[in-house]
């Protein structure tokens, strides 16, 4: 399998690029797209519902009619975005430590409770998930009436995780990522043709990537058509098996291809070249890294959330604060 990988990598140009899902912290984050949302809660606004600082900021520059001297004054100036990035992960993993309350969850996803009272029964778990780790004024906002029971319900049902609806509950989901290592080497590999096994719906995804990226895609139905195809199979299952292992402690477990190819990009977390990307809850990334005894950075989440999620509650001053910044600039 060592060998494989280090002919694919080396001689073939072919770089692994895989997107590796802990279920439990899928569902964590699922909920905190859904009840953090200020269009199912009343009781936060809108920031959280964008991907980040940056896609917040362009938009509220968009609305907010500045001129272009004004925008690069902004830009420029030390004005601070919320946090939204760490929130939303602190808000995930305070949620995803709670394995009991992901397993319900991935019960109503998996259509095994069929009930609207489970939006209510969600809404009590979370308050007393917040309440336990001294986050009140997060805990507060969980009440029914903040919430459109209706819609919140109506989204549960429909979630899909990663096209994994029946199978929300396994521990760990490890799935190519076509789009991304697409991207990342179309311009070190001019002729850069890419194959993929896929069934149903997801060519319509691939001849979007491939008209996007402007890059020869071709759909194989049956990964037996294609040696590399199944080439990458098999190092999936290799690599899901072995990181499964790490996270639930087995002694038999292979690192060293694991190490050898997360260490190839230290920014595996967080940045857009990296050949990995971890969907995991803080400990679990943590208890991986040991073991592939490579560096992990911990986050004080508990204390991003005390310190920045009253900039979440609806009519906080952020807003506001960007309208003084931009008066006394026009002042000035």
């Amino acid at each position: 399998m060592i060998s494989l990988s280090d002919n694919l990598i080396e001689k073939e140009g072919a770089i692994p690029f895989f997107i590796c899902y802990e279920k439990k912290y899928m569902l964590a984050c699922a909920i905190v797209e859904i009840f953090f949302d200020h269009k199912t809660n009343k009781r936060v606004n809108g920031y959280l519902t964008f991907p980040n600082e940056h896609e917040y900021l362009r938009i509220t520059i968009q609305k907010g009619n500045f001129t272009t001297l004004e925008i690069h004054s902004v830009l420029a100036s030390d004005y601070k975005t919320p946090p939204i990035k760490a929130t939303k992960k602190g808000l995930a993993e305070i949620i995803s430590q709670d394995v009991d309350f992901c397993n319900y969850v991935g019960d109503v996803i998996n259509g095994k409770i069929q009930d609207i009272q489970c939006v209510d029964i969600i809404i009590e778990k979370l308050r007393n998930i917040f309440l336990t780790s001294n986050l009140k004024n997060i805990a507060n906002i969980f009440v029914a009436k903040n919430f459109d029971k209706k819609t919140i319900y109506k989204e549960l049902m429909g979630t899909e995780l990663e096209n994994q609806k029946k199978r929300v509950k396994k521990s760990l989901l490890v799935q190519p990522s076509i789009f991304e290592i697409v991207q990342n080497l179309k311009n070190k590999y001019p002729n850069l043709k890419v194959v993929v096994d896929t069934l149903g719906d997801q060519n319509n995804q691939f001849l979007e990537i491939e008209s996007l990226l402007k890059v020869d895609i071709q759909i194989q139905h049956d990964s037996k058509a294609e040696p590399m195809i199944m080439a990458s199979d098999l190092l999936i299952g290799y690599i899901a098996r072995n990181i499964r292992g790490i996270l639930e402690d087995k002694t038999e477990v292979e690192t060293s291809l694991l190490a050898k190819l997360l260490k190839k990009d230290r920014s595996l977390f967080e940045g857009s070249e990296s050949w990995w990307y971890l969907k995991f809850s803080e400990g679990s990334g943590e208890n991986l890294m040991r073991k592939l005894e490579i560096p992990f950075e911990k986050t004080d989440y508990l204390q991003v959330l005390t310190t920045n999620f009253h900039e979440f509650i609806k009519n906080s001053s952020v807003k506001n604060n960007f309208r003084k910044k931009k008066k006394r600039k026009r002042k000035n």
